[in-house]
C-alpha cells in the first residue's frame, strides 16, 4: 500500500502516484446543472445536481402525485441539441409513461419538443435544429411517481 503522502493532484488535472501520472476524468465545460423536482420521497432530493445520485441509483424520486416532472436549470440560456433520459433500471419504468420533454427561456414560458408514449431505458431526443433554454423540463403525465436516473442536456 502506498503512503498518502505519494498521492498528489498535480498540474493538468493528473494524479501523481509516486512515478506514475493518472489522468483525472474532468470535462473542461462542465456545467453546474441543477435539477428541481415537483416533489420528493424519503431518501432523495427535491434539489440538486445532475451529477448527484440518491438510493437505488437515482437522480430523484417523486411522491404519487398529478403530472410530477423534473425541472433542469442549465444556469443561463444556451444552445441545447439533444437531451438524454436514462430511466429507472431496477423495476418501474412504466411510472414515467408518457413522458413530455419541454424547453423554455429565461422567461420560463414551456415549449413542448417531444414526448414518449412507449418505455424506455434510455431515450435520446435529438433536436432537428439548436434551440436556446435555459429549462428543461420532463412531465409525467397522469398520476404516478417519477424517478429517473440520468438527465444529460448537450
Amino acid at each position: 500500500m502506498m503512503p498518502a503522502a505519494l498521492v498528489r493532484l498535480g498540474a493538468l488535472g493528473t494524479v501523481v502516484v509516486g512515478l506514475a501520472a493518472i489522468p483525472v476524468v474532468r470535462s473542461l465545460h462542465a456545467r453546474d446543472e441543477r435539477f428541481v423536482a415537483s416533489s420528493t420521497t424519503w431518501g432523495y432530493e427535491q434539489r440538486g445536481m445532475l451529477t448527484d445520485q440518491g438510493a437505488y441509483g437515482l437522480l430523484f424520486h417523486t411522491t404519487l402525485e398529478k403530472d410530477p416532472w423534473v425541472e433542469v436549470d442549465l444556469g443561463a440560456e444556451r444552445e441545447v441539441r439533444s437531451i438524454q433520459v436514462d430511466n429507472r433500471a431496477d423495476c418501474c419504468a412504466e411510472r414515467a409513461i408518457p413522458l413530455r420533454a419541454e424547453i423554455a427561456g429565461e422567461d420560463g414560458e414551456l415549449t413542448e419538443i417531444a414526448r414518449r408514449d412507449a418505455p424506455f431505458d434510455r431515450w435520446t431526443i435529438d433536436l432537428p435544429a439548436p434551440a436556446r433554454a435555459r429549462f428543461v423540463r420532463l412531465v409525467a403525465e397522469g398520476t404516478t411517481m417519477l424517478h429517473l436516473q440520468a438527465i444529460r442536456v448537450r
